[in-house]
């Protein structure tokens, strides 16, 4: 999550190295996290840089996340 996190605020996108720097981990991990993030679309490449940002997986997802007020008010706890 530190990892989607961080290229939440960044439109035009970070390097591996940049994302290691921001989530304090080792480059090598956070190369593996993001080839199993990529696997799953929900982060990608830019096509003109090759930065990483946030990939089209985390729009579908959004679209059923419980975010209506009146949802969660209504919901038996």
């Amino acid at each position: 999550m530190a990892i989607l996190r961080v290229l939440e605020n960044e439109a035009v996108g970070l390097s591996l190295s940049g994302i290691a720097e921001r989530v304090d981990l080792p480059r090598s991990t956070v190369q593996r996290i993001v080839a199993a993030l990529s696997e799953e679309k929900l982060v990608m490449r830019t096509s003109t840089t090759a930065l990483l940002v946030l990939g089209p997986e985390l729009a579908r997802l959004a679209r059923f996340a419980n975010t209506g007020v009146e949802k969660i008010t209504r919901s038996p706890v």
